[in-house]
């Protein structure tokens, strides 16, 4: 007999079921009840609370495929084993690569050396052995057909075959088809001869599930078969909620008729058991019925901006339902459709708000650190040249035996030398003879290239069980063993269940990651296997695999999918993620075959799945089932935005929950006040640091500025106070206490200091070293200094063509062609100006050739791009070598000093600044070059030159804050070592990119172009106006080597810059070092104060490494120089001027 048992899902459906079962028990019989092997836990859980421990006991319980197992195991094994889901997918392998090979591949030609073609295809073989359909039924299918769709049937009905015969060749059988081959033993031994069956919590059921009820009736056995299903009376049902429900009866009501069976439908229309807001939902879904009152109650649609406002509102109404005592963490439950999307969030925020929970998925294999490892190791190797992103990401991994200093070094000289490709093959550091390479830097490349190398020799032509042995050689050497062990023994907290639980997981991992290359070795042992094929092989396994986390509390919130978990006893669900498209899933089909293609076939009698009708009927099915489950309370959530700030749509399903419920309000989490999500101190915590610049706003009296209007204005100075009673809650923990203490505060305290005592060791263990550069750092912002100098956070600096690179060539080709050795000193080469066009073409390449040779590792690590740009700068020096040659035709200043060091031999400075006994300041640095005019009274005058490859100058009101004091330093440091000096002048002379106004000129041009040569050439910076100084400059082409002008008649013109008094120089030599010295005073007290400056628009904080630490990017624009700072510049120059002369200044601006 048959007897089918239909309702609701809140009716008595599981009570009329569990009474039939208890009623089989007590007469006796021999009871079995099938359920899904999924849900197999939820089954015997339902049942014994039901029957009892005697009675639940005495029946047997099991899913499908353990059913399978208990018949073979009654009447004997089939002779042929049963492939697992490893074993199936290499023998897949082998049947696409066969039929490859055979070239008979009518349409998937492209698609055959594919992996993901290989997962498809087991999909749908799965599924074609479980509707009963054999490769001849799809040849004869294709034989009916026409189109592409022929080709198609064509290629997977030889795969197919190919497929089973090599799992018949090898001994083996599909595991789907031990229910096929269960069902011969059980027609043959008559199975189900006086069983009472009750087969529960199935929605339809495949070919071979229906071919075992046949046998089971045949058998005259009773079968119970408890489905959920409505058929109202009334016909009021408002959509085909129950469609996969209506065609399951009819398949049974025909089998039963061809076994000349009776059957019966028991229908339970009653919907009851369960609280309103549940009845309410099942009632509608069942009848179309709606609230006739007015806002029922039971239901909360909130809107949020994105997943994570939404996860963060359910935790903290969590905390207020469970506080107010009227619900358990058991009792609730959070629902989505793809747990996928959502699931980190809502995870994040249940830890916290310190809501125990428990996440009803598997955790993927593939995602674990085992085989993400393994696939770096794989994708170092399978590109044709190694790749330094590929080898930095295989080495960072903790599995790998290198330390974090080993690592620092390594990608360091990458990132210096542009490693790659075959440059990993080559000796590391062989080519850099100037800088402090880490002298185990060859032994670290050795260390990860030899077993590399040794693993590709070795892959080589290979079979599957070579390439195996030789992996685990090469992870032998690497000593991955040793390594895992490491990681799991760091990784485990102090608690025993966080230990065992973290030991399980990575044993399971390691299990199956090792079990897919044992069955590898296995089944491919003789064949030839290309690495790429074995790479997608092992992706393809590890892709399937995951493991299960049990939970660790009994009283947890429960995190599920909607689709494939089944609960009980909920008082409260949260369905989060109700949008469009995403619940319910967008119905759309996929696999091997087009939705056209699908209904061609089931005209076939081919059945497949995943049509948009089936998915669309799943999808109401899937909503049903959840929106149905609360006995009190229902949460409907969905987010405005994606985490990408893209708009989305609310799901319709939230328009019919509105309906259902007399028109719900939506609540607007974002208008919830801030104090609602404040439920423990670590949420407090963290809505405070989300929420604090609204404060800061509203202190600094910013909130109308920073507010479109007084509404939203009014929102920041509400949300400041709430800020503020948060801030006084958490200072109840002393742990929150003291982070609050470390944050910036809210006015942005940018005075951070350190104790004189580190500061000492910090900045001048023994001396403070200075250099032009270092001060620009302090006095541009004295924090960045203490990032960049004191806690040496430096990003390592690639070798490419910028502007370093090109001062670098540049001064070192001026220093070759104007000086020469003379007595052990570098002098003057008065050949200079004598030098041909080709002379200095020449010498300039040899110049660029020795740099490069000398300093920078020649051609090593250099890109094509590196040695385009060093050609088109050659050019550039050489149409300013000219211009110099030029300069020094008609000259009296003469070059003295070529890249001169402030650093004598003995390693004492040039200039030496003594700022207390326990603080001296040592200066730093490199002339560029310096320039003496003797007069005739043999007094000489310096000239202070700096190349610049950029647009540097020298500014006043910089110079009045510290900054590009370069030029200042050096002619203090030079005035003061040279005997009987005085100070000319100091320069940038700007080297340029050559244009199309500087190349060489056409025939006929040639004075124009020169000429606009000439006014590129023009240096900037001061110079003394005394009429010797003036006349010792080359005067031609009126001063356009001097920063000054000069008119017609050899005057010094009005326009532009102006020249300066001698005693306005020196004078400002000595505000550089008061300057130097009020730099050292700052640092000895430990004043580090993230205070930067800035020029015009250019924001020093927004290209800053270390905006971060300080947080001062968040706090408004740095202090601005101003065009009065160059003014208060020249009155302290004029006022130290009054101080050296002891009276009246001499020291001005002519």
């Amino acid at each position: 007999m048959l007897t089918m048992i239909k309702g609701a899902f809140n009716s008595e459906r599981d009570k009329v079921f569990c009474d039939a079962v208890r009623d089989a028990v007590s007469k006796n019989k021999s009871v079995l009840v099938i359920m899904p092997d999924q849900y197999s836990f939820e089954c015997d859980k339902k049942l014994y609370r039901a029957l009892g421990a005697a009675a639940f006991n005495s029946i047997e319980t099991a899913g499908i495929n353990r059913l399978a197992e208990l018949i073979s195991k009654k009447y004997g094994c089939c002779a042929y084993e049963n492939a697992d889901e490893n074993i199936r997918l290499i023998t897949m392998f082998k049947a696409v690569e066969k039929f490859r090979a055979s070239g008979e591949c009518m349409h998937y030609k492209r698609s055959l050396g594919k992996s993901r073609f290989i997962a498809e295809v087991i999909g749908l073989v799965t599924e074609l052995i479980r509707s009963g359909i054999t490769p001849e039924d799809l040849r004869i299918a294709s034989e009916r057909l026409s189109g592409s769709l022929t080709k198609k049937l064509y290629d997977i009905s030889r795969i197919y075959a190919l497929y089973l015969e090599e799992l018949k060749t090898a001994g083996r059988r599909d595991s789907l088809t031990a229910l096929a081959d269960a069902l011969v033993l059980v027609k043959e031994h008559r199975y189900f001869a006086g069983m009472s069956v009750f087969i529960d919590g199935f929605t339809d059921f495949s070919h071979d599930e229906l071919d075992m009820i046949n046998a089971m009736l045949a058998q005259h056995a009773d079968v119970t078969v408890s489905l959920i299903g409505y058929s109202d009376p009334k016909g009021n049902v408002i959509e085909n909620t129950f469609a996969a429900t209506v065609r399951t009866c009819s398949r049974l009501i025909d089998i039963a008729k061809s076994n000349n069976t009776i059957f019966k439908e028991i229908e339970l229309r009653n919907i009851c058991g369960a609280g309103k807001t549940a009845l309410a939902i099942d009632r509608y879904y069942c009848t179309g019925e709606k609230s006739d009152k007015k806002k029922l109650g039971g239901l909360v649609i909130a809107s949020a901006n994105d997943v994570y406002d939404e996860t963060e509102y359910v935790c903290a109404e969590i905390e207020r339902l469970v506080r107010s005592g009227r619900y358990s963490y058991g009792n609730i439950a959070v629902a989505a459709r793809d747990l996928s999307i959502c699931a980190s969030a809502a995870e994040a925020a249940f830890d916290r708000y310190g809501i125990p929970f428990f996440t009803d998925r598997r955790n993927r294999a593939d995602s674990s650190i085992v085989v993400i490892f393994l696939k770096s190791l794989f994708e170092c190797i399978l590109p044709q040249r190694y790749h330094t992103d590929d080898i930095m990401r295989y080495v960072k991994s903790p599995l790998f035996p290198l330390n974090e200093i080993e690592i620092t070094n390594l990608e360091d000289h990458c990132i210096t030398y542009n490693i790659d490709g075959d440059m990993w093959l080559e000796p590391f550091g062989s080519h850099d003879k100037k800088h402090n390479v880490p002298s185990n830097l060859e032994d670290i490349r050795k260390k990860i290239i030899e077993p590399l190398e040794a693993f590709k020799a070795a892959c080589i032509e290979a079979t599957g069980a070579k390439i195996c042995e030789a992996l685990f050689e090469l992870l032998k050497e690497i000593k991955f063993s040793e390594q895992v062990y490491s990681v799991v023994k760091r990784s485990v907290g102090e608690e025993n269940e966080t230990q065992l639980e973290f030991v399980r997981a990575n044993r399971q991992i390691w299990q199956l990651v090792f079990g897919a290359f044992k069955t590898i070795h296995d089944e491919l042992g003789d064949e030839i296997v290309p690495l790429k094929k074995f790479y997608e092989l092992f992706k393809l396994m590890t892709s399937g695999m995951s493991i299960s986390s049990p939970p660790q509390k009994l009283d947890a919130v429960r995190l599920v999918n909607a689709e494939s978990s089944r609960l009980d006893n909920v008082d409260v669900l949260f369905v989060i993620e109700m949008n469009e498209r995403i619940f319910p899933a967008d119905p759309v089909g996929g696999g091997l075959f087009t939705e056209s293609e699908k209904q061609q076939l089931i005209s076939t009698d081919i059945a497949v799945s995943g049509t948009a009708l089936q998915s669309a009927e799943n999808e109401r099915l899937v909503a049903y089932r959840t929106l149905c489950l609360p006995k009190k309370r229902l949460y409907a959530l969905y987010s405005e935005t994606d985490t990408a700030g893209k708009s989305r749509r609310r799901s319709l399903l939230i328009d019919t929950l509105s309906g259902i419920f007399g028109g719900a309000d939506v609540l607007y989490i974002s208008k919830l006040p801030i104090s609602f999500f404040c439920s423990s101190y670590k949420s407090a915590y963290y809505k405070y640091l989300e929420h604090y610049k609204e404060k800061l706003a509203v202190i600094s009296k910013q909130a109308e500025s920073t507010a479109e209007g007084e509404a939203q204005a009014a929102t920041l100075r509400r949300n400041a106070d709430t800020v503020s009673s948060v801030e006084k809650a958490l200072e109840g923990s002393d742990e929150y206490a003291s982070r609050i203490a470390a944050l910036p505060g809210y006015e942005y305290d940018q005075s951070f200091t350190v104790s004189p005592k580190t500061a000492k060791e910090l900045f001048y263990p023994e001396k403070l070293i200075l250099s032009p550069t270092s001060m620009n750092y302090f006095f541009t912002c004295p924090f960045s200094y203490y990032c960049q100098y004191g806690l040496k956070l430096r990003d390592p600096q690639s070798i490419k063509f910028d502007k370093m690179t090109k001062g670098n060539y540049l001064h070192h080709c001026l220093e070759m062609l104007m000086s020469s050795e003379k007595d052990g000193k570098k002098v003057y080469n008065k050949s200079f100006v004598c030098y041909t066009d080709e002379q200095l073409k020449e010498k300039i390449a040899q110049a660029f050739y020795i740099y490069e040779t000398e300093e920078i590792g020649g051609e090593y690590g250099k890109t094509p791009s590196f040695a385009a740009e060093r050609e088109k700068y050659q050019q550039s020096v050489f149409e300013t070598v000219k211009l110099i040659r030029e300069e020094f035709s008609n000259c009296q200043f003469e070059p003295s000093f070529f890249e001169y060091k402030l650093t004598r031999e003995n390693g004492e400075s040039l200039l030496e600044l003594k700022f207390s006994d326990e603080l001296t300041i040592r200066v730093v640095g490199s002339i560029d070059r310096a320039d003496i005019f003797t007069d005739t009274d043999g007094k000489k005058y310096i000239r202070i030159i700096d190349y610049k490859t950029g647009m540097t100058t020298l500014e006043l009101d910089k110079l009045y804050h510290g900054l590009n004091m370069q030029l200042l330093v050096y002619l203090l440091a030079l005035t003061g070592e040279i005997e009987n000096a005085f100070p000319a002048a100091v320069l940038y002379s700007h080297i340029k990119e050559p244009d199309s106004k500087l190349l060489p000129p056409a025939p006929g041009t040639d004075a124009d172009t020169y000429s606009l040569r000439l006014k590129e050439y023009k240096p900037d910076g001061m110079m003394s106006g005394q009429e010797n100084v003036i006349n010792a400059f080359n005067r031609d082409h009126n001063g356009i080597f001097m920063p000054i002008t000069l008119k017609n008649d050899g005057t010094v013109s009005g326009n532009g810059q102006q020249p300066v008094t001698e005693a306005f120089l020196k004078a400002s030599e000595e505000f550089a070092r008061r300057k130097i010295l009020s730099l050292a005073e700052r640092l000895s007290k430990g004043l580090i104060p993230a205070d930067p400056v800035m020029k015009g628009k250019y924001n020093p904080c927004t290209g800053c490494e270390h905006y971060a630490i300080c947080g001062r990017v968040l706090h408004g624009d740095p202090r601005q120089i101003t065009k009065e700072d160059a003014d208060r510049f020249k009155k302290d120059v004029e006022k130290i001027s009054e101080e050296q002369k002891g009276g009246e200044s001499d020291a001005s601006m002519e």
